[in-house]
């Protein structure tokens, strides 16, 4: 599942070059077998690999998900809902026709992570992408909209958290070529707004080289949105009723890779160059899976708020290992299959995926056909009609002289992500300028490894645009802004180790964001104020005043 819903619906027709005939992959998914259930009632954590995979030296239009996971309300809380969540999808997966409750899955979801993306501005770089869905896919998180319209100060949705990360609305690049990325999703007090505020606070986690801690929430009036069809209230959701979160399988997905196919009568194919990391013989795609007790996140966070002290030792201290579903089917090896083609029903083996436990860690691992290089594993280029490899030399010269189109633009084209300019800016509504940014109102600037220029605007946290849809009162903006200014005390910059990382991960290597991303509060502004994105795109904005 992962992104396909999220983002299918806008990818555009593919173009290439003359010669052998380009055709796509279509859509599938590689499957790691590791999922949880409810007993992640306030969240999950886990560390994927991020890495560069496509190797041709430029940006391809491809879409190539790695591994992610998918959260949604647990099935037995839409069970009691007896409840049609989706009717559009009545006839399409079946939503409504034999259970009542089956929707519920569908209806809400926590998604993201690290891979290529159709819908971006060329990257040859894998990005980290925050993806969260409400109504049945109608709506999703987004912290800034290249498209804004009069709605889009009522469509903020994502609240900044950290003083020192900034996650752009093209997605996060990374300095490092391959590391791991710990990350997760957790049941956080961070957005109450009095004592006994009882909603869900769904916070994004990041454990990484360069940063580590909580980043940003997702405002749970984002979850109360219903499909248009089905405006029953009773529903629970995410952020209001539920009781916890249920983790999809982990997984990776092939969406729409380019390939060609030769003219000369034979079938053979050719692929993009690919490369995946050795990790010991092996490509260690997932590791860590962890889910938490309320006790672990909640309640260890609004005991540091009121001492004013966090012994980052004692948050999610209890993480209990998310035991991978095939260990009581015996199915823990699978071939890993590699569509080239999916109308054609054309897949290669390119080795086989095993989930495994070392020590209190659940891994699952790609193991490549034949691969002893310490660099990396590679994927062939060629093969034949009957998936077979084949070197250089046997390929058709159509093949050997296709090229793969460099991707220009984004898929569909868009212009940039733009709450800087005077006149884009009214576009959004008043949320960027009424109470506006920090008293200097300079805007900082930094280009990104992803070949992109983002600008970012200091507010204080409880002035930032995504908050003003709220309208709160000024006894909840207290309550918010002193809570925020004592959490940024407690984490101190790099936010500590929140998530606990095993020896393996410590072996491996965690991923370096890139330094654009990671952020210095201007002096006076160190607690309390936030950085909020109000431009991505492909030019440097006329409004920067400093530059990273």
């Amino acid at each position: 599942m992962k992104l396909s819903l999220a983002l299918s619906f806008l990818l555009a027709p593919l173009t290439f070059t003359q010669g052998a005939t380009p055709i796509d992959s279509g859509v599938s998914y590689w499957h790691g077998n590791i999922q949880g259930s409810n007993a992640g009632s306030a969240g999950y954590t886990f560390y994927a690999n991020v890495f560069d995979l496509f190797q041709e030296g430029y940006p391809i239009n491809a879409q190539m998900g790695l591994a992610g996971t998918w959260y949604t309300l647990p099935r037995e809380q839409g069970q009691e809902a007896n409840t049609c969540a989706c009717p559009k999808w009545g006839e399409e997966i079946q939503c409504c026709n034999q259970e009542q409750s089956w929707c519920t899955q569908m209806a809400w979801s926590i998604e993201g992570g690290g891979g290529y993306w159709r819908s971006t501005f060329p990257k040859d770089k894998a990005t980290w992408q925050l993806v969260s869905s409400s109504a049945c896919y109608n709506d999703y998180a987004r912290t800034l909209d290249w498209n804004p319209s009069e709605q889009a100060c009522a469509n903020m949705n994502v609240v900044q958290l950290s003083n020192s990360l900034l996650l752009p609305p093209d997605g996060i690049s990374f300095d490092s070529t391959e590391g791991l990325v710990g990350y997760g999703w957790l049941n956080t007090p961070m957005g109450k707004v009095t004592d006994d505020d009882s909603r869900n606070f769904w916070t994004l986690v990041f454990d990484t080289d360069a940063f580590k801690g909580p980043v940003l929430y997702v405002l749970p009036e984002f979850y109360a949105e219903r499909e248009p069809d089905q405006q029953v209230g009773y529903i629970p959701d995410l952020g209001n009723g539920a009781i916890g979160l249920q983790m999809g399988e982990s997984s990776a997905e092939v969406q729409m890779v380019p390939t060609f196919q030769t003219e000369d009568g034979s079938g053979s194919w050719r692929l993009p160059r690919m490369r995946f990391p050795n990790n010991g013989g092996k490509t260690i795609l997932s590791m860590g899976q962890k889910s938490y007790l309320a006790a672990d996140v909640g309640g260890v966070l609004e005991i540091s708020l009121e001492n004013g002290s966090l012994d980052t030792s004692e948050i999610l201290a209890n993480g209990l290992p998310v035991s991978p579903s095939c260990f009581d089917s015996g199915g823990c090896i699978s071939d890993a299959m590699f569509t080239v083609n999916a109308e054609s029903g054309r897949e290669y083996r390119m080795g086989y995926f095993n989930t495994t436990m070392e020590g209190d860690d659940v891994i699952w691992a790609l193991e490549i056909n034949g691969c002893t290089d310490p660099e990396g594993c590679w994927m062939p280029q060629y093969l034949t009609d009957g998936m077979v490899a084949m070197g250089y030399d046997e390929a058709p010269q159509d093949l050997k002289d296709a090229v793969f189109e460099e991707k220009v633009d984004a898929n569909p084209p868009h212009g940039p992500f733009d709450a800087a300019s005077i006149d884009n800016r009214a576009l959004y509504g008043t949320c960027f300028d009424s109470p506006g940014p920090a008293s200097s109102g300079d805007v900082y600037c930094a280009s990104t490894l992803g070949g992109t220029w983002v600008a970012w605007q200091w507010y204080k946290f409880v002035d930032q645009p995504a908050l003003q849809r709220l309208g709160l009162s000024e006894e909840e903006k207290a309550f918010m802004q002193g809570r925020v200014e004592v959490m940024h005390a407690l984490v101190d910059g790099e936010g500590g180790d929140w998530i606990k990382r095993g020896e393996r991960v410590e072996g491996i290597g965690l991923a370096t964001f890139d330094d654009s991303a990671v952020v210095l509060p201007p002096e006076g502004l160190e607690r309390g104020y936030v950085p909020v994105a109000i431009y991505e795109g492909r030019e440097m904005p006329g409004e920067c005043t400093k530059t990273q």
